[in-house]
């Protein structure tokens, strides 16, 4: 959508089906058929995929990896192969691990971070009956976070769509914990969804960098441990004039981080590999 609204027209491929309910010799010719015509290919997640798939194509593939690298490893075979014009990462740590096993690449990649849909953008509820939430997926290393804080934060599971955007918007407070100790700067969707929601997000620490990218750095309120979790949530509550500050930052980075604001980046860059193809 993001694309369409640059004026870039998509063909789209779910190259997943086709390998569900088919093969590689399937998805090879349901691939040539589609790029037919097209400027560039634009490939997003890639799990599953082989680098021969490509072969014999020759407008610039641009690929976006959209899982960390350091955790999920199911892409190294396309990251081997030298068949892509430019490549973007999840995170900076994925550019690291790059730079490690895949250094073919280190001048043709470059980090794209999560973003959040425009029209997801809701901050009008003032009367939030929740002072602090945690609703992403749980792993032993979030509950362990959260058990210090259990008093304070409502642990909501199995909440999706509208439901979840609901219990957002009825929430104060929205806690970010890194799933993994392997993902510690991977910034998750859920942040920018909790922001557009009007919750003012208390994190994990989050790597420096990443912040200042996003022009987030004041908008956050970080934690170390889990007992810092604990006290600053005490703090919070006893002080909501904080929460307002804190809220206020957050607005202005919102349409800064959008997929519209985002994708302008990535039209930019296609246009350029496409503009130098033979």
């Amino acid at each position: 959508k993001s694309f369409e609204n640059h004026s870039v027209e998509v063909k789209k491929l779910d190259y997943r089906y086709v390998l569900k309910k088919s093969n590689h010799e399937t998805l090879r010719h349901d691939l040539l058929e589609t790029v037919n015509g097209c400027d560039a290919i634009f490939l997003q997640r890639g799990e599953g995929v082989r680098p021969e798939l490509f072969d014999g194509i020759e407008i610039p593939i641009i690929f976006w990896s959209t899982e960390p690298i350091c955790r999920n490893k199911d892409v190294d075979i396309l990251l081997n192969a030298d068949i892509f014009s430019w490549v973007y990462f999840h995170t900076y740590s994925c550019l690291e691990r790059m730079e490690k096993y895949f250094s073919h690449l280190k001048k043709k990649s470059s980090v794209l971070h999560n973003a959040l849909a425009s029209e997801k953008i809701d901050l009008g509820n003032n009367n939030r009956k929740h002072f602090a939430i945690f609703n992403r997926q749980i792993s032993l290393r979030r509950w362990y976070w959260l058990l210090f804080s259990r008093k304070m934060v409502r642990v909501i599971k199995g909440h999706y769509g509208e439901a979840y955007y609901r219990d957002l918007q009825n929430s104060q407070i929205a806690i970010n914990i890194h799933y993994s100790s392997k993902s510690v700067d991977d910034f998750e969707t859920g942040i920018f969804e909790a922001i557009a929601s009007g919750c003012v997000v208390v994190s994990e620490k989050i790597r420096e960098v990443v912040l200042e990218d996003l022009q987030l750095k004041n908008a956050i309120i970080q934690v170390a441990t889990p007992r810092e979790l604990h006290d600053k949530l005490s703090y919070l509550k006893q002080n909501t004039q904080v929460l307002k500050q804190y809220l206020h930052e957050s607005k202005k980075s919102l349409y800064l981080n959008t997929w519209d604001y985002r994708m302008k980046e990535v039209v930019n860059k296609i246009e350029e590999f496409v503009e130098h193809s033979p």
